[in-house]
């Protein structure tokens, strides 16, 4: 991961195309192989409690500082109109920072069929502006209290079924934290790299 990103990167991308082979075969109430690593239910409660806490600030973090730049430097311009070579390099690096914030999040990634290079970064970038514009687009009254949570629809066919109800909120959270987090640390470099060539 460290001293390969783009492999690291490429191995996660390998992984997230079961999601592709799921959706044609039409596949519900899959087991997903990971879900074993989550906590039992009581320590579960209060992880995902303190989680979606700190996910509900960085979102209102997201929401102001996009909005300040959307309203005074032309930010989705500037990110539709990068060279694509340059925008793909910033989404992997807001990957790997991601993934390098905290010791548990990078296994979040398994519930995010969307989190791959050529998704945030195709057509201008529309994958990663969808995601950031459902954020700035919010209720402030609403998200002040609770999480916007982002849905997939494979995912959603996958995993949403009768007898998964608690467990499938807790992976539509989990799903929040790491996509709120990948935001972020691509809205933040991206301002670094524009402070750093203006």
């Amino acid at each position: 991961m460290h001293t390969n990103r783009r492999g690291w990167n490429k191995s996660w991308e390998d992984d997230l195309r079961q999601y592709d082979t799921l959706a044609l075969e039409g596949a519900k109430g899959v087991v997903h192989p990971r879900l074993h690593r989550l906590p039992n239910n009581t320590t579960l409660t209060l992880e995902m409690e303190k989680a979606m806490n700190y996910v509900i600030d960085l979102q209102s973090r997201i929401r102001a500082v996009a909005l300040m730049r959307l309203a005074t430097d032309d930010f989705e311009l500037k990110f539709k109109s990068m060279d694509s070579s340059l925008r793909e390099d910033l989404i992997l690096e807001g990957f790997y920072l991601a993934c390098c914030s905290s010791p548990e999040i990078e296994m979040s990634r398994s519930w995010c069929p969307e989190m791959t290079i050529r998704h945030l970064s195709q057509n201008g970038g529309k994958g990663y502006l969808d995601i950031l514009m459902k954020i700035v687009e919010s209720d402030p009254s609403t998200s002040s209290n609770q999480p916007i949570l982002f849905s997939h629809s494979t995912f959603d066919n996958i995993y949403s079924f009768e007898n998964n109800g608690d467990m499938f909120i807790r992976m539509q959270e989990t799903r929040c934290h790491f996509i709120s987090v990948v935001v972020w640390t691509i809205i933040q470099k991206f301002v670094s790299l524009n402070t750093l060539t203006s």
